[in-house]
Order: C-alpha cells, then structure tokens, then sequence
C-alpha cells in the first residue's frame, strides 16, 4: 500500500556571501515495503518544476533582478532599499505592478528597457505610495508608461518615456518631482490629472500629440526650465488653477501653451517661439472643455513671443498682461475680438489687435524697434505706432486739445492749424486776409545772428535771441508779405516749450529779423522752428514748405569759463554763406 504527498518549499542557500531565492515544487512518495516481517524503506523524490525566479542581494540592501517578477518581488522585500534592473525587460503585461512595500525605496533601471505590449498595462504603477524613486529606465509600448495614482512625496529622474498612449501619468498625486525625463511620441506626454504641488523641471518633451496637460482642478503645479518642441499642443491646462509655467522653451508646435477655463496661473519668462498657429491662448473653449465664465486673473510677465502666426490669443479671458516682447507674428501679436477688463504695461509689439497697454491708445508701450510710443505720456501715441497723436514730444498737442487759434501749432493734430481749423478758440479773431495774388514760399532759412556763435546760452537765464528768417517766393512784391504772421516754436531739452507769433515784412527783401527770449531749464539744446505765413493768408499751392529750422547748445555757465574779450568769429549763416566778422569788446572794470 503507497500513498503521494506535494507541496512547495521555499528553500535559500548561500552562496559566495550571496543569496539566492528559488521556488521549488517538491514530489514525495512513501511506499511501505515488506522485508519479512520489518518494514519500511521511504524514498524521497525532489523534482524542480518551471523556471527558476530570482534577485540577488548584496546585504546592504542593493539588489538586483532580471524580470517583472524578480524586480516586483525585490521591490516588496524590507531587505532591498535599492533594486536595479540589469537587462533588458519584454513583457505582456504590468510590470512593475504596485508592490505592497514599494516606499521609501529607488527602483533604478540603469538605462535597460522595458517594453510592453500596449493593452492597458502600465510598466511601473504605484498606488498609495510615497517617498520612492524611479530612475534611468526606458519604457515604451504601454498604455501609461509610470502611472502613479494616489501617491506623494515621490520622485521621477532621467527616464526615457515613449511610444505609449500616456507618457507618465499623474492622478490624485501630489509634491512629487519630476526631472531631467526625455518623453516623446507618446499620446499625452505628461498627464495630470487631479494633482497639487508638483514640479516638472528640466524635462525634454517632444513629438507628443499634447506634451504636458494639467486638467481637473490641478493646482499648485510648478513648470520649470523645460524644453517643449514639436508637439501638437506644447503645454495646455484645462480646468486649472495656481499653476505656474516659469522659464520654458516652447517652440514648433502647433500651439505653444493652450488655456481653456483655468484660473490665477502664471506664465512667466518663457520663451514661447516659431509654433505655426498661436503662441500663447488663452479661450473658453476647446480641447472638449467650455464655460461661461472664460479665464480669470492669469497673469503673463515677462514672455518673449515670437515667430508664430499670432502672438498671444484672448477669448473671454481677464489676465493681466505686463513686459513681454510680443514680436514677429505674422498675423498679429496681440489677437482679441474683446480683451474685455484685461490690462497691462511696458508691453513691446508692432501689431496690437486692439490692445491697450495702460495710460496709452490702442498700443503697446514699445514697438519691436525700440521706440517708444507714448513719450510725452498724454495717452495719445505717435503715428509709427498707428497712434493718434502728431507732436509725441509735447503732452498739450493731441487730438484731445482744443485748436487754439493764434500760436501757429495744430493742437488737436488735424492737420489744419490755427484759423484753417474750424474748431479753434481763443482771443484772436480770424479774419480772411488772404492776398488775392498766388505765390509760392519756400525755402525758409533761420540763422541765428544773436547771440554770436560762440558765446554760450545759459541754462536758467533769460536770453535774448535774434535770428534772420530769408526766403524764396515766387511774388517777392506780393501785397501779402508785407505784413505776414511768422510762427516761432522753441523746444529746449528739460521739456521747455515756447510758442509765439510775430509779424514781419517780407516784401521785396524777402529777409527779416526776429527777436524772441528763451530760458531754458537744462543743459543739452534748443530746436527752434519758424514757419512763415503760419495764418495762411498768402495764397499758396503748397502750404507745407514754409518752415526752416536751427539748433543751439545750451550750457551750465557756472562750469564754464567764459573770457573777457571775445576773439574775432567767423559766423556763417546756413544756406546764403554770408560771412562776416565781428568783434564785441567786453569792458571790464579794473578797481585798482
């Protein structure tokens, strides 16, 4: 009579300071056997059956394995703090599939691939886990290459991720880091889902339908120093809020950063370049998501964006838009149908869409080339910058301001000055003098003759000047010239303006002296432009050749030296090459 026994044994050895752990399934039969009357003789069997499964451990708590199962088995014994992988890994399967003590460990690949076979597994999924490390692995053809779901606390370092429907994949997961990652063509680079607090740094993130999504009231999460190139969407956040996107490079995409319905995010000097639709959008609606309330309160610092096909996009959006260099779009730079209560300054673009930095029409406050728009602070921008206003440099000349009607100037810049303008007031009364005959004025030359060249013009001192105004008219007899208004505009560095007409007899001579004073408050020069018959009654085909201009220096005398006896000059006056000499004798009295 005989009876079979099986069982498992769990059986460990050692060997060289090493040891191995083996799975055996052992086959036992006992027969009894009859020698007269003794008995007894028990025969043991051992069979080993299948593979063999181990990992080896140095113990000091580095292990190593060679498979799914040998690496999760290490990865759940207390023994090992570090596994590392040391080939290669195919499977058909999870990999990497939770293990119970995965905490407060590193699973290191060292460079060796894992490849799955797509499905819905994932090569390393952890739940509920935190304070581990997963590093220098390769894992592709997974439906999510790292999954991790419910964790915290863990870090993500120089993996290589691709070819999967989810890169790496972040649900309810928070103050996690996630560094130095190389993912590409995968579905969604990184994806997260539900998530707080985590940083992404030094990633390279390309070839990816959406390279990094944040959805489902992620907030708190931090992008930065990234590179994000050739994806469909480079970086788009649905549903999120407080996320901060610092210091990236977002190039050729299809669109650099998409916004739908995500709120108080910041996007900060990041340089968002040659993506072939938009750069920056900001909308409340798209990529499955929609909402009345648009975006609120994003703000936008400091971005270079460029090179796209527009600059930045804004649809039911409020965001706060201040110093970015917004240029070479080749739509717009700014793109809005309403920028509705958006605001912003020190913006630089050429092409505005509408915006308004603030304190300025319709522009931003630089454009592309440097100048800036709005110099003389008055709201009203210069016409370069497709703005309104035709003296930059004088905040009482603007389309706001009233034509006044005797001061020669086109105050409200409708290029019809004094009583040419309809609108003007004033005191002076506008009467019709123009000369029945037609002229031609022309050519106006201003000379200063003085102060001689060579004496200084003093700032903070009144001064006296005279210059001689020359100039060609067809009629020098014209009945007109004989008494003609000759506007005189002064315009002195330290925002020193003055304004003033006189009347001078041109008739025959063609040539009068002007006397007019100056006090300028600084140190640099004078422009001073005189423009004849400025009340418009000579009768001309051309009203806008009568002006001539000069400039002179202005000095601080109290720094300069200025001699007694003057030397003998030589004044040349511009354009009649008139020469003469003068010679002005200081006196001085000599107390002896």
């Amino acid at each position: 009579m005989g009876q079979k026994l099986e069982f498992k044994l769990i059986y460990a050895s050692d060997l060289f300071d090493t040891q191995y752990f083996f799975s055996y399934k052992l086959e036992m039969n006992t027969k009894p056997l009859s020698i007269g009357k003794s008995l007894v003789i028990i025969t043991i069997l051992i069979v080993v059956l299948g593979d063999v499964n181990a990992y080896s451990d140095d113990g000091d708590g580095n292990c190593t394995c060679s498979n799914c199962t040998d690496c999760t088995i290490a990865l759940n014994s207390n023994d090992c703090n570090i596994v590392k992988l040391t080939n290669k890994i195919t499977t058909t399967s999870h990999c990497i599939n939770n293990p119970e003590n995965f905490t407060n460990k590193t699973f290191d690949c060292q460079g060796y691939e894992i490849n799955g076979s797509g499905g819905t597994y994932s090569g390393v999924y952890l739940y509920e886990k935190s304070r581990s490390i997963i590093r220098n692995c390769t894992i592709v053809n997974f439906y999510r290459g790292i999954y991790l779901r419910g964790s915290a606390n863990n870090s993500l370092i120089n993996n290589t991720v691709s070819s999967n429907d989810y890169g790496i994949y972040l649900l309810i997961t928070s103050n996690s880091r996630l560094i130095n990652n190389k993912v590409s063509s995968n579905d969604y680079g990184f994806f997260l889902q539900v998530t707080s607090n985590n940083t992404l740094i030094n990633n390279a993130v390309s070839s990816n339908n959406r390279g990094i999504h944040l959805t489902l009231s992620s907030l708190n999460n931090t992008l930065i120093n990234n590179t994000i190139n050739s994806n469909d969407y480079g970086i788009s956040l649905t549903g999120s809020r407080n996320d901060s996107i610092i210091n990236n490079t977002i190039s050729s995409n299809d669109y650099g950063i998409y916004l739908v319905c995500s709120h108080f995010d910041n996007i900060l000097n990041n340089k968002i370049l040659n993506n072939t639709q938009t750069g920056l959008v900001i909308t409340d609606q798209g990529l499955g998501w929609s909402c009345s309330m648009g975006n609120l309160n994003n703000t936008i610092r400091e971005n270079k964006i460029s090179n796209n096909r527009d600059g930045i996009y804004s649809q039911n959006s409020i965001s706060v838009i201040n110093s970015n260099i917004i240029c070479g779009n080749t739509n717009k730079d700014l793109n809005s149908s309403d920028w509705k209560v958006s605001f912003g300054d020190n913006n630089t673009c050429d092409n505005s869409g509408g915006w308004e930095d603030h304190g300025i029409e319709s522009s931003c406050t630089f454009r592309c080339n440097g100048t800036t728009c709005d110099v003389d602070n008055d709201f009203y921008t210069k016409e370069l910058c497709a703005g309104t206003d035709c003296e930059d440099l004088n905040s009482f000349i603007n389309p706001a301001t009233a034509e006044i009607c005797d001061d020669s100037i086109d105050n409200d810049c409708d290029n019809l000055t004094d009583c040419l303008d309809p609108n003007c007031s004033g005191s002076h009364v506008c009467v019709n003098t123009t000369s029945n005959e037609t002229n031609e004025i022309n050519n106006t030359q201003v000379n200063i003759i003085d102060p001689p060249l060579g004496e200084p013009i003093c700032i903070n001192q009144t001064t006296s000047i005279t210059v001689k105004i020359t100039i060609n008219a067809t009629n020098p007899g014209d009945s007109g010239l004989g008494n003609v208004s000759a506007g005189i505009n002064v315009t002195c560095t330290g925002n020193y303006i003055s304004n003033e007409k006189q009347y001078v007899n041109l008739s025959e001579t063609l040539s009068a002296n002007l006397t007019f004073i100056v006090t300028p408050p600084a140190s640099g020069q004078c422009n001073v432009t005189t423009c004849i018959d400025c009340e418009g009654s000579i009768n001309e085909t051309n009203e806008n050749d009568n002006c001539g201009s000069l400039i002179f220096s202005v000095v601080d005398c109290s720094k300069v030296s200025v001699p007694a006896l003057s030397q003998t000059g030589i004044l040349i006056l511009s354009a009649l090459a008139i020469v003469f000499c003068v010679l002005r004798i200081k006196k001085k009295q000599i107390n002896e």
